[in-house]
């Protein structure tokens, strides 16, 4: 039909030329959206809101937008974000064509609304993996064996010396009561002075709330739900520490479950 109606010109320029075009302009979407622009919402992912991809689309470029609240008609939740195809459904709506255009309520547009749990879960995920939880396990790992090995040592010398006792107790239990008493204080005094001297070795830290704060308010956009993506990544850490323990290797620790 276009070939009869503009020839080949228009069947090449107007069809094919123009169909690759629109294609190219939505994938646009899943990729320059997803690498250049702005994030105000946190969705667990990497799109961004981009003007001059919203208007090489009609709107699309609106895409963190979209993640954040996908059932809305309009991808522009503010005035000022210029939506040509929810323009055009709001005319056609007009007209009685189109009903009922969901638009996003007063707590999305203003970033109050709480996240899912399976959003927290990802960022949480994220965050956890962005500190070098194997450096961490590696040198815990480390201190704790050579935390071991000292009291191992400590330990050996004081079982020889309470086997050393207990020989003494035996032969002279009897005869020597005032020397048994001597000896079993003198036994305690050398426990406690263990216990005392025995210096257990320097654990790393694991990073601290604020450290997990500040690192999140620079990964993320602000949300109402920050403190439970915070002890949530805490957990995730504190499990991948303990399963390198338990289980060590020689890998990194992974960043994601």
């Amino acid at each position: 039909m276009v070939w009869l109606l503009a020839g080949w010109s228009g069947l090449v320029v107007g069809f094919f030329w123009s169909t690759v075009a629109l294609w190219h302009a939505t994938f646009f979407i899943n990729s320059l959206a997803h690498v250049h622009g702005n994030q105000r919402y946190l969705t667990g992912d990497q799109s961004r809101n981009n003007w001059w991809l919203a208007l090489l689309t009609f709107g699309e470029g609106w895409h963190n937008n979209h993640h954040y609240y996908q059932s809305a008609a309009c991808q522009g939740f503010r005035w000022y974000e210029i939506d040509i195809s929810f323009y055009i459904l709001k005319g056609l709506a007009f007209i009685g064509v189109v009903h009922e255009l969901k638009t996003p309520p007063e707590a999305v547009v203003k970033n109050e609304q709480r996240l899912g749990r399976a959003v927290v879960e990802k960022a949480a995920h994220q965050l956890a993996g962005s500190f070098h939880l194997d450096m961490i396990s590696s040198e815990l790992r480390q201190s704790l064996a050579s935390g071991r090995a000292s009291f191992d040592a400590s330990m050996e010398d004081l079982s020889h010396k309470m086997d050393g006792l207990q020989k003494d107790i035996n032969i002279l239990l009897d005869q020597w009561q005032a020397q048994l008493d001597f000896k079993m204080e003198h036994a305690r005094h050398e426990m406690g002075a263990l216990v005392h001297n025995l210096h257990l070795p320097d654990l790393p830290d694991l990073p601290n709330g604020q450290q997990l704060r500040e690192r999140a308010l620079r990964m993320f956009a602000q949300t109402p739900s920050m403190n439970e993506i915070l002890e949530r990544a805490r957990q995730i850490m504190i499990a991948r520490v303990r399963d390198s323990l338990m289980h060590p290797h020689t890998g990194p620790v992974p960043a994601s479950a």
